[in-house]
């Protein structure tokens, strides 16, 4: 038996009005905009399901995940749930390093591609993958900001990776990791494995 959160509950319910609106709407001038809305809720559901909804990253905390990619001296940096690519491009275009944003939604990966491009960050890139899948071995820096039950998941596999990696969170700890630093005015984290 699958058990729902009670905010996909709620998610599931209004697809199905908005199935039902767009439905009884069909051949109006609704019939695109709740098309959209439609497609924007499948999106936010899928990615919801598969541990993480999308919370963007305040503006005031993306200038302390850059700080430290420019004190790191950082080459290679992954966003993992990188929604619209507001870090990635950031970093991209503050820093000499290859941000890559790791995002599971068609949509969002749509959204950040578009983003880059008209950015003209020639540095940014989107991988559409799921992150616990991603080769993440490449990377002198990862970036997460993710729900307590994905990170407590995650941890696993960052611990894994090879030795003198930096890993910045946004106020999420991992669980057992111990962060060797804490921005808290930007509510940043920071460990080295």
């Amino acid at each position: 038996m699958i058990m729902l959160t009670k905010y996909q509950s709620k998610a599931l319910l209004l697809m199905l009005v908005l199935i039902i609106i767009f439905l009884g709407t069909f051949d109006t001038l609704l019939t695109i905009p709740l098309a959209f809305l439609i497609v924007f809720t499948l999106s936010t559901i899928f990615t919801n399901f598969l541990g993480s909804q999308w919370t963007p990253t305040p503006d005031s905390s993306i200038n302390g995940v850059v700080n430290e990619v420019k004190k790191h001296k950082t080459r290679v940096f992954y966003d993992l749930g990188s929604g619209d690519a507001r870090i990635v491009i950031a970093v991209a275009k503050n820093t000499n390093a290859q941000a890559t944003g790791v995002e599971i939604d068609p949509l969002k990966c749509l959204i950040s591609s578009i983003k880059i491009k008209l950015s003209k960050a020639e540095n940014a890139s989107i991988l559409r993958q799921n992150f616990f899948k991603a080769d993440l071995s490449g990377a002198d820096m990862i970036y997460c900001y993710l729900p307590t039950q994905t990170m407590a998941k995650l941890e696993p596999k960052i611990r894994k990776l090879r030795k003198g990696m930096i890993i910045i969170t946004h106020c999420i700890k991992f669980p057992t990791l111990k962060p060797i630093k804490e921005l808290k005015q930007e509510k940043v984290y920071i460990y080295r494995i």
